[in-house]
């Protein structure tokens, strides 16, 4: 693209944003832009599948909420920018210049690409190693397997991070956030963590070998034991019943809680966004609302669960059960509780449930763009009225299934 188009473009894409109807979205998907001055740009929401930005200014750039799957930025100058909320999964930071950038939320894990051919493309996850980060703000992000190795990113805000499984060797973390970042099977060996708070932090057979841990503040509480798990259920449970004015909102995000049985557990509204939940029993559990965007979940049994309203994006529900679950949009209420005639639907997008069960299961009006069902049964199911654009259904069985038209159109 000329210079002119890019302007152009941007200039299309902010009346986008303000609803102009003469407004168009900015797509510069596989778009080769290296080198370019994007500083103080405003590209939230553009569509940046695989395109390249190295050694582009993106300096002050608002890039919130941007789909940035498979993005190159290499060497690129990320000062102060903004990617709260923005999907950068198999994204290549290499040497960025990342001072003072917001990663709020932001999904860097590996995901999987649909190609034009109809082929699934596992990109692996974002490439951080050698970026400057120095005050960077990423809390709640999803860096989980991601490399961070020789990283500099000291004084960064790392609260609640999932940097599970991540490499961490030789990076600058002096003065860094951690509270509560889960950090398990994380490789630390050679990092200078001198004066970091790892309160909370979750640090199971994480590898500090080698490492500077002078000054660490530490106070640690495994929440996976009963005990504490139990005090933070219960409380929930009454904040539930007294709609928020009695209790406390359960908080889990990043938190490690493979292996627990909560069945039948009163998780409404809780925040469990990125947990790692592998084998969890959920089985009649309510998660209504629930927002568990990013969360590992290979193997739970959420048979007859209450889903519905969930937020499951970027979800691993790899070889789960989800056995007459109920995944149905929740009516929306005004202030004084009568219906609006709108619904929130449940969000599957980008999900892995490749081997999952689903026999029986209530989908209908999800969104499940991008969600993979590779080899799922979903014999029964009800997916009347869901969204599967990008959705794949290869090697999946249907039999008995209610499906959109334009699945039914495809396999007639």
């Amino acid at each position: 693209m000329t210079p002119q188009e890019i302007i152009a473009a941007l200039k299309k894409h902010e009346q986008w944003l303000a609803n102009d109807p003469v407004g168009i979205r900015a797509d510069f998907a596989l778009v080769d832009l290296c080198g370019y001055d994007f500083s103080s740009s405003v590209l939230r929401s553009a569509k940046l599948v695989g395109a390249k930005f190295d050694t582009s200014d993106l300096s002050n750039a608002n890039m919130r909420e941007v789909d940035a799957f498979g993005a190159s930025f290499m060497q690129a100058d990320l000062t102060n920018s903004d990617f709260t909320g923005a999907d950068l999964r198999g994204a290549d930071f290499r040497g960025a210049k990342m001072q003072g950038t917001v990663l709020h939320n932001a999904d860097l894990r590996r995901g999987t690409l649909l190609t034009s051919n109809g082929e699934a493309m596992t990109m692996r996850s974002a490439d951080l190693s050698n970026a400057q980060m120095q005050g960077a703000d990423c809390r709640g992000a999803l860096l989980s397997g991601c490399n961070l190795s020789n990283t500099d990113m000291r004084g960064a805000n790392l609260e609640r991070i999932n940097l599970r499984d991540a490499n961490l060797t030789n990076a600058k973390l002096k003065g860094a956030n951690l509270m509560g970042a889960n950090l398990a099977d994380a490789d630390l060996r050679g990092a200078d963590l001198d004066g970091a708070d790892l309160s909370g932090a979750n640090i199971t057979h994480a590898n500090f070998e080698g490492a500077n841990t002078e000054g660490v503040v530490r106070t640690f509480e495994e929440v996976g034991q009963s005990a504490s798990l139990r005090k933070i259920l219960d409380l929930h449970r009454v904040w539930v019943k007294t709609k928020g004015k009695k209790g406390e909102r359960c908080d889990l995000q990043n938190q490690e809680l493979s292996d627990n049985d909560l069945s039948k557990a009163v998780l409404s509204a809780a925040n469990l966004r990125g947990a790692h939940l592998m084998r969890v029993k959920l089985v009649g559990a309510k998660l209504m609302m629930a927002d568990l965007a990013g969360a590992i979940m290979q193997g739970a049994d959420l048979s007859r669960a209450i889903l519905d309203g969930a937020n499951l994006r970027g979800s691993d529900l790899v070889k789960a059960n989800l056995t007459q679950a109920s995944l149905k949009p929740v009516p929306l209420t005004a202030e004084k509780g009568e219906l609006t005639g709108r619904y929130w639907a449940v969000n599957l997008s980008s999900a892995d449930l490749a081997g999952a069960t689903l026999r029986g299961a209530d989908l209908t009006g999800a969104n499940l763009t991008g969600a993979s069902f590779a080899g799922a049964d979903l014999q029964g199911a009800d997916l009347s009225g869901a969204n599967i654009e990008s959705a794949m259904f290869n090697d999946a069985n249907l039999d008995g299934a209610t499906l959109p038209e334009l699945i039914e159109e495809e396999l007639g």
